[in-house]
């Protein structure tokens, strides 16, 4: 189904993930194999450092120049995750000190705690999540230690963003990225966690000699499932993520409470029959029967496929994320929701294509529309 060097990296990916030895590892490394395109590939998956974890003891079957390149790749990787992570330990201090609770999550996180060392995952920027009063006061702060945010908003504007986004971005003089989030999916992606709830399951963890607070596991399974599905599992790492989750969860009911609250039940089940199928990981019993009840499993596994290992370039999330978006969704009215808000609501995109006055704003809903009609005609030509 794939090429060599993508069935490398899962291969990879499934001994890392559970813990076991492979014949089928030897087996492919002693294969004629690009080198120079299998690390690209693995950098582009997030696989680099797994891949290099994998075969480091194996050099013997990997030629001298790729194995050399393959390692200051990995050393590269280890170096920006650690200066990341003293970033985030700086600013969380920043953030409490200013009275303003903070909730880490993915990068450092997920490596410290699932992956046991910060060089065994590649992260690239820093999740953050603050209560949505508080995103003015973070805002300022950030940009006081030298922070610039990727687009300023004002005015009318502003409230109409915090509503309907999730995120806001700054970028640090060293290169660093800082996502700010008030909430864990857009508007356009239904995804209605308890917010409140998920604050009372919070955990403590130790980073870097620093107590964070920290998603429960099993919030962090909600969320990494539907993070997944929102960007059609572009990457690898990110099964692999799923992998190393859900065998912490300790309470699979309120995973699935939750997840027929938000409607996210297809893209929960979704996430672990990928781990399941790509990386091997046994589940549940339970887990497995459901599964095989949703005859939506498969096609949208070989819909995910079909983008896993392959880079589809700038503009291809219209024509190819939507309807993956509607398909992977099980409930009629989140499909609707999901329809109607993405092509239909406007966005800043919009307010950046025609400015108007606030009393015209209702004439965005109309030229939305017409926008996105003419960008996908273009790509399509």
């Amino acid at each position: 189904m794939f090429a060599p060097e993508a069935d490398l990296l899962i291969c990879a990916g499934q001994i890392f993930s559970r813990l076991e030895a492979s014949t089928k590892l030897e087996s492919l490394l002693s294969s004629a194999l690009n080198w120079d395109e299998l690390i690209d590939l693995a950098d582009y998956e997030g696989m680099i450092p797994i891949l290099f974890h994998e075969i480091s003891g194996r050099s013997e079957l990997v030629p001298a120049q790729a194995f050399v390149r393959l390692k200051q790749e990995f050393e590269k990787n280890a170096r920006k995750n650690l200066f990341l992570s003293s970033q985030l330990i700086k600013l969380a201090h920043l953030f409490e000190s200013n009275g303003i609770p903070v909730v880490p999550f993915k990068g450092p996180i997920l490596a410290s705690t699932f992956y046991g060392d910060l060089g065994l995952r590649q992260f690239t920027d820093l999740d953050i999540w603050i209560d949505r009063e508080n995103v003015t006061k973070a805002e300022r702060i950030l940009k006081e230690n030298g922070y610039r945010p990727k687009m300023e908003i004002q005015g009318v504007w502003r409230d109409k963003f915090l509503r309907t986004q999730c995120e806001l971005i700054f970028f640090g003089s060293r290169g660093d990225v800082v996502e700010i989030h008030w909430d864990f999916m857009p508007y356009y992606f239904p995804f209605p966690m308890d917010l409140n709830a998920v604050r009372l399951r919070l955990n403590e963890m130790n980073l870097g000699g620093t107590k964070v607070q920290s998603l429960s596991t099993e919030d962090l399974l909600l969320f990494l499932s539907a993070h997944g599905a929102k960007h059609r599992w572009r990457h690898l790492l990110w099964i692999c993520d799923i992998a190393k989750v859900q065998h912490r969860i300790q309470d699979w009911n309120y995973v699935w409470d939750s997840a027929e609250k938000t409607g996210s039940q297809r893209m929960v089940l979704l996430a672990l029959y990928l781990a399941a199928e790509l990386l091997r990981v046994e589940l549940p019993q339970t887990i497995q029967v459901m599964i095989k009840k949703d005859p939506k499993m498969k096609p949208l596994a070989e819909k995910v496929y079909e983008l896993l290992f392959v880079n589809p370039g700038p503009g291809a999330k219209g024509r190819m994320f939507w309807p993956f978006y509607y398909q992977v969704r099980e409930r009629i009215s989140d499909r609707v929701k999901c329809c109607a808000r993405t092509f239909i609501h406007p966005t800043i995109d919009d307010w950046a294509w025609i400015s108007l006055p606030e009393s015209m704003y209702i004439l965005y809903y109309f030229l939305r529309p017409i926008r996105l009609s003419g960008k996908y005609l273009r790509q399509a030509l």
